[in-house]
C-alpha cells in the first residue's frame, strides 16, 4: 500500500509542501530549509522547536503528520557576536586570509588583508549545527545515529557560502588562506573524521595534529588552503590554544588562569612553562539552555539586570544583526541569555530571595522576574550543578600545581558569554571564588585573536609538548569538590 501523502501549509510565507503519513515534523521542515532551534537534538526536552499547527503550541520535535496541517514557523534568529578587536581604516585591494572560529553556537570570520596587522572586517553567523543539538554532546549522538553527514553539510555549505560571499563583496579577491581554531568535535566534521568515538570511553579523536588541506577537497569554492591549529585534547580543542598562545605568563612564582566558559567550560593553569588543563561539563545553560525563560544571545534576550529596592535595569539585545551586533535598550524582553541568567541569579542570592542552598523563599517553585519572565527553582538547581563543576575544576587544577588562590596572578574569560559578563555578578553567584575578584578580565573571543596572530606569524603556542590534560571525572576529590561548590555559601 502507498503511503498517503499529506499537504501542510507553511503560514509564513503561504507555501504548501507534501508529507507522508505519519512524517515527523521537526525533519520535514528541516529538509525544507528551515531553520528550527532544537538544542536537546529533537528528544523533547529542551522545548525549543516548538511551532503552530492549526493554531495550537506544538513541539514539532514530536509531532507526526497525520492530516492535512497548516503550521506557523518560529525559526531560529541570529546570535549575537559581541568582540572589541579593532579594525583597519581600509581595505586597499590586496588577497585576502581568513580567520575562522568554529564555536558551538556562533562562527565568528575575521578577513584580513595580507600584509595589514588589522582585520577589515568581523563577521558572525549561528553554527548552522545547532538546530541538531545545542552541545557538542547532542551532536555526538546525534551522528552516532546517522547524522554525522548533515552535521558536516551543514557546516561546510555554511562557511563555502560566506567565504564566496566574501570574496564578492571585496572584488571577487583572492582568498589565500583561511586559519581555523575549533573545539575538536567541530574540527572533525570540518575534516569529515568520525567523531564516534568522541561519545564514548575512552573519547579517542582521530586527530589532534595541526591539518593543512587544499580548500577545494574540503568543499571550499573561493580558497586556495585551509589550515587548523592543534588540540589539545578530545575536550580540551584547538580554540583554547589559539587563545592560551597570546594571553600574557605571570610574573616569577606566580600562575595565571584561563576559564572558557560553554557547555563543556575549558580550563587551563599555567607558569612561565608549564599548563595544566582540564575540561567540565557545565551544560548548556550558559548558553540559555535547560532554562525556562532561557534562549540564546537574540532579538529579545536580557544580558544584563540588576535590581535595586523596586527599581530594575535590565538591559536587553535590540539588533539581530549579527555583524554589528548593536546593543540598545527599548525592546521588550522575551527571555534570559546566559549573562542574563547569572545576573538574575546573583541579585536574587544578594536579596535573599534565594538562600545558600539555592532554595526560593517560601517554599515557592517560581520566582516572577516581570511579565512572562520568570526564574524557576528547577532553573536554579541546573545553575548550581554547572557553577559546581567549574568550581570543582578550579579547585583540582590550583591543587594539583601545589599552590592556593592566592598565588593566581590574572583570570582570564573568555567564551561567547564572556564580554557582557558581570564579575561582580560571577563572584555574587559563587561562579569563580571571591578571591579572584579584582583581577579577573574578560577576552571575548580569545581564540580569534590566536587565529589573527597566527597569520601574521605562523606562530601558535609553541610549548605544546608542555600541556598536560587531567581527567576531572575521574579525579578522586572532584565529587567532594562538586558537592561542596553546589551551595552559595
Amino acid at each position: 500500500m502507498e503511503k498517503q501523502v499529506l499537504k501542510v501549509k507553511i503560514l509564513n510565507n503561504n507555501k504548501q509542501i507534501l508529507a507522508n503519513y505519519g512524517q515527523n515534523l521537526l525533519d520535514l521542515l528541516r529538509k525544507e530549509g528551515y531553520n528550527i532551534a532544537s538544542y536537546c537534538g529533537g528528544t523533547g526536552q529542551c522545548g525549543k522547536c516548538y511551532v503552530e499547527v492549526d493554531g495550537e503550541k506544538e513541539l514539532s520535535c514530536s509531532y507526526k503528520i497525520c492530516k492535512d496541517i497548516s503550521v506557523k514557523v518560529f525559526e531560529e534568529e541570529n546570535i549575537v557576536a559581541f568582540s572589541d578587536i579593532e579594525l583597519a581604516d581600509k581595505y586597499s585591494g590586496g588577497e585576502l586570509n581568513l580567520a575562522i572560529d568554529i564555536g558551538t553556537t556562533v562562527i565568528s570570520i575575521a578577513v584580513l588583508e595580507k600584509g595589514q596587522t588589522k582585520p577589515v572586517e568581523l563577521i558572525s553567523v549561528n553554527n548552522p549545527q545547532i538546530k541538531y543539538g545545542i552541545d557538542v554532546i547532542s551532536r555526538i549522538s546525534y551522528a552516532v545515529k546517522g547524522g554525522q553527514k548533515r552535521l558536516e553539510d551543514a557546516l561546510i555549505s555554511t562557511l563555502n557560502d560566506k567565504i564566496c560571499d566574501i570574496s564578492k563583496k571585496y572584488g571577487n579577491a583572492k582568498i589565500s588562506l583561511v586559519a581555523v581554531a575549533a573545539n575538536t568535535v567541530m574540527l572533525h566534521c570540518l575534516f569529515k573524521e568520525d567523531i564516534a568515538p568522541l561519545g564514548t570511553f575512552p573519547y579517542t579523536p582521530k586527530f589532534l595534529n595541526f591539518r593543512k588541506e587544499s580548500g577545494k577537497k574540503l568543499g571550499f569554492e573561493c580558497v586556495d588552503e585551509v589550515v587548523a591549529l592543534p588540540g589539545i585534547n578530545s575536550f580540551v580543542g584547538a580554540d583554547v590554544l589559539s587563545g592560551l598562545s597570546i594571553l600574557p605568563k605571570p610574573s616569577k612564582g606566580k600562575y595565571n588562569m584561563l576559564i572558557d566558559l560553554g557547555t563543556n567550560a575549558e580550563l587551563v593553569i599555567f607558569g612561565n612553562d608549564t599548563y595544566l588543563s582540564t575540561s567540565s561539563s557545565a551544560g548548556p545553560c550558559f548558553e540559555g539552555g535547560h532554562i525556562s525563560c532561557g534562549m540564546t544571545a537574540t532579538k529579545g534576550a536580557i544580558y544584563s539586570f540588576s535590581q535595586k529596592g523596586s527599581i530594575v535595569d535590565c538591559k536587553v539585545i535590540e539588533s539581530d544583526s549579527i555583524e554589528s551586533g548593536n546593543i540598545k535598550n527599548g525592546v521588550l524582553p522575551k527571555g534570559l541569555c546566559g549573562t542574563g541568567v547569572i545576573d538574575v541569579i546573583a541579585s536574587l542570592y544578594d536579596r535573599g530571595i534565594i538562600d545558600k542552598t539555592g532554595a526560593l523563599k517560601d517554599g515557592q517553585n517560581s520566582y516572577t522576574l516581570m511579565r512572562g519572565i520568570h526564574l524557576t527553582q528547577q532553573d536554579i538547581r541546573t545553575y548550581q550543578l554547572a557553577k559546581a563543576a567549574i568550581r570543582a575544576g578550579i579547585n583540582i587544577l590550583i591543587e594539583e600545581m601545589l599552590i592556593t588562590e592566592k598565588n593566581i596572578e590574572t583570570v582570564f574569560l573568555s567564551g561567547g558569554i564572556s564580554s557582557k559578563i558581570s564579575i561582580d555578578s560571577a563572584v555574587k553567584s559563587t561562579l569563580i571564588p571571591a578571591s579572584f575578584y579584582g583581577k579577573t578580565q574578560s577576552i571575548p573571543n580569545s581564540s580569534m585573536l590566536g587565529l589573527l596572530n597566527y597569520l601574521l606569524t605562523e606562530k601558535y603556542l609553541d610549548s605544546k609538548e608542555k600541556i598536560y590534560y587531567l581527567d576531572l571525572a575521574s579525579h578522586p576529590r572532584f565529587q567532594q569538590y562538586f558537592i561542596h561548590h553546589i551551595n552559595f555559601a
